[in-house]
């Protein structure tokens, strides 16, 4: 896939979850060249393809404000899943000198804030571990597999649950250990039979409420090919599981074929078809009539998937429109205002420009005033106008005609 942006260097052993409906947090890993953990985290943008950089792998620019925002230490081998429409759980994994970690942290994606929830958790937590398997499950549990500590293998790391929404460590029956114990009690989810570091793990939920684990694989001193199936207790967590309810799916795939012939269609389709909601019977009408259920419901699925889409798309569109409207309205609304601000200046050049007028007129008036008075021949409310002489008047006499200036 061509992608935009800043992309995350090259690394493995990372974490990759899908937030909301259209992001992909890739966090942590090992850097492949160096050898070291990372702790940076990148999203990419599903519908754009461009990813941007959420957080980095220190505290921040060295500013004062950065150096007290907490942040957790650089992993691989860890595990992650979606924590609502916004968030990224973290737990375990290794970091420098192959140090396994035990702690669990929550990343905002939106904001790129990281948030310590080790002591918040309550119930006893699991021991250290890396390379183990993660799933969350009824969209409330999620389950930790595998792994191993550093120490002695994966026989000293048990399964672990994490209960969503009470932000607790499940555990199961504690039989008779005392008060205080807790390290000693029994996991509410049982270890497989053949457990180690790198296993798969996903969760198979059918539309009846049924889930199933199935994990595969795994190294313990070798690479293993073992698939092995766990059914999920409705009722979970009451302390009802019991230890190596884990089985070889292979195994119970042959003992179900052994007693109805009718399965081999059912094998054929893979794990997932063996834990759906149909009940396969030697009638054949009633297996026939499962499957048409099946289909239906599927085809219903995908129609409603397809609507679904389609009102994403069309919200998209929306807020496009909405978005341009917003900015034609703002740029109206500073035009509108800067119309304002200059019919404001006219008005005042206007009122200036009229009180201008009315001292031009005044002015005028006098002006016109002072021309009659000189020309009915009256100067004796002149103050600016010398002293008459015979001499100085001598203009004015010319104009009057007067024998005195006759030559």
């Amino acid at each position: 896939m061509k992608t935009r942006g800043h992309a995350p260097t090259a690394r493995r052993c990372a974490s990759a979850t899908v937030v909301g409906l259209d992001t992909l947090l890739v966090y942590g890993g090992e850097c492949v060249k160096e050898r070291r953990p990372l702790g940076d985290s990148h999203a990419l943008d599903l519908r754009t393809m461009t990813w941007r950089v959420v957080s980095h792998s220190d505290e921040g620019d060295g500013s004062i404000e950065s150096r007290h925002v907490p942040v957790p230490t650089p992993r691989s081998e860890h595990v992650a899943c979606a924590f609502g429409d916004d968030g990224v759980l973290v737990f375990g994994g290794a970091g420098a000198s192959h140090r396994c970690l035990g702690d669990v942290w929550l990343l905002t994606v939106s904001s790129g804030r990281w948030r310590d929830l080790t002591s918040v958790i309550r119930g006893p937590p699991p021991d250290p571990r890396a390379g183990h398997a993660g799933v969350v499950i009824m969209d409330r549990y999620w389950c930790i597999v595998g792994g191993g500590n550093g120490r002695s293998g994966v026989d000293d790391s048990p399964c672990a649950v994490l209960d969503l929404d009470t932000m607790e460590w499940c555990s199961g029956s504690g039989g008779e250990n005392k008060k205080g114990d807790d390290e000693k009690r029994t996991p509410a989810l049982p270890s497989p039979a053949v457990v180690g570091e790198g296993m798969s793990l996903c969760a198979v939920e059918t539309w009846d409420g049924d889930g199933v684990l199935i994990a595969f694989g795994g190294y313990d001193g070798k690479c293993r090919e073992h698939a092995q199936a766990f059914r999920f207790p409705r009722t979970f967590p009451d302390g009802k599981l019991k230890p190596k309810e884990f089985h070889s799916a292979r195994k119970e795939m042959n003992e179900i074929s052994n007693e109805s012939p009718g399965v081999a269609a059912a094998v054929a389709r893979g794990l997932g078809a063996m834990f759906s909601p149909m009940k396969i019977e030697n009638n054949s009408a009633t297996a026939a009539s499962s499957q048409l259920r099946v289909d239906a419901l599927t085809a219903d699925n995908l129609r409603l998937r397809r609507e679904n889409a389609q009102i994403r798309e069309d919200a998209r569109r929306v807020m496009t429109v909405q978005r341009t409207m917003e900015s034609s309205l703002e740029q109206t609304r500073m035009r509108c205002e800067q119309l304002e601000k200059d019919l404001r200046e006219s008005r005042v050049e206007a009122a200036r420009g009229g009180e201008r007028v009315k001292e031009l007129e005044l002015a005028a008036e006098g002006l016109r005033a002072r021309i009659k008075k000189l020309e009915n021949g009256d100067e004796s409310d002149t103050e600016d106008s010398p002293a008459p002489n015979k001499r100085g008047n001598w203009f004015m006499n010319l104009l009057a005609d007067t024998p005195e200036n006759t030559p």
